[in-house]
């Protein structure tokens, strides 16, 4: 599967670190990375000054907590700053550099504020008021703050062959009178099954053992929700695929984390997700030692 999206032109580098020092020296501000990994993983979060030439730190701040994400620069495969594709060098070279002179030169204007986290790093963080700026009299009302995480997930086909390739998640925020928000997200999700082993591997629990299979971690835009508030994100299957690995039970069980800067982390999970479809006659071939589809049938170019 490829990237959502590639690089059709190397971005301008003085360009960019000046656009990075920019969003710096504005208040309340940072820059936000959208990144793609080579594993197909996205992540999104506003640039952390832990980032190093190593990797790149990414957070996400809620009222109360930050969630920070260290990412390798070997494992990123496509960058974008504020909604602008870059290229993964460049990116990198400006972020790192263009960091380093924003957060100096706010130290020499004493705008800057020290943090000190738990584990005893001192963060750097951006605190000040633009010039000239002025507020209303009445604040506007307060945003609907997110309470909660609905999903759904079924088994998918979303190509031209006729084997399933993985699960779509339909997610819904909801807030506390139960109407849907759209917000971008960070959603981690585990899927859960029971694999088969043979009696001598598992013999306490009878050859069998629930465990996880696959895992994903996908950005969603508040711009991919519907009018309805519901987000769909597909989920291909990975190294485990039902269809082929029988060892693997017809059901599982999948575990959604989803993240929203400045709402907080919700959970939700739903059990019977149908991880192979009912299929009585490929069955039945397979028992008989054939191949579980027809000659005639498209498949997959990574299907044996």
């Amino acid at each position: 599967m490829g990237s959502p999206f590639q690089i059709q032109s190397p971005i301008n580098l003085p360009a960019l670190a000046a656009a990075l020092i920019a969003c710096a020296s504005m208040p309340s501000y940072a820059a936000e990375g959208y990144i793609v990994t080579r594993d197909e993983q996205e992540y999104f979060g506003i640039i952390d000054s832990r980032t190093d030439d190593a990797n790149l730190w990414l957070s996400t701040k809620g009222s109360t907590f930050t969630i920070r994400r260290a990412i390798p620069w070997a494992d990123i495969t496509a960058t974008e700053l504020n909604g602008v594709r870059a290229a993964v060098a460049d990116f990198k070279l400006a972020a790192i550099t263009a960091a380093d002179v924003a957060r100096q030169e706010a130290v020499e204007r004493g705008e800057s504020h020290r943090l000190v986290e738990p584990d005893g790093t001192i963060r750097l963080a951006i605190r000040g008021r633009a010039p000239h700026q002025t507020f209303p009299v009445d604040p506007p009302p307060a945003p609907p703050r997110i309470t909660s995480l609905q999903i759904d997930a079924f088994l998918a086909n979303w190509d031209a062959d006729v084997e399933p390739d993985g699960l779509i998640v339909r997610m819904t925020l909801v807030d506390r009178s139960g109407q849907a928000i759209a917000a971008d997200t960070t959603l981690d999700l585990d899927l859960w099954a029971t694999r088969q082993y043979s009696f001598s591997e598992k013999p306490f629990s009878g050859g069998q053992s629930v465990e996880p299979i696959s895992r994903w971690s996908k950005f969603v835009r508040a711009g991919d929700f519907d009018a309805n508030g519901t987000a769909e994100v597909r989920l291909p299957f990975q190294q485990i695929d039902p269809e082929v690995m029988r060892s693997i039970s017809r059901y599982g069980l999948a575990h959604a984390r989803a993240a929203v800067a400045g709402h907080g982390v919700f959970d939700a999970s739903i059990d019977g997700v149908r991880l192979r479809a009912f299929t009585p006659t490929r069955d039945q071939l397979q028992r008989f030692g054939q191949d579980r589809f027809l000659p005639t049938e498209q498949r997959g170019l990574y299907r044996p």
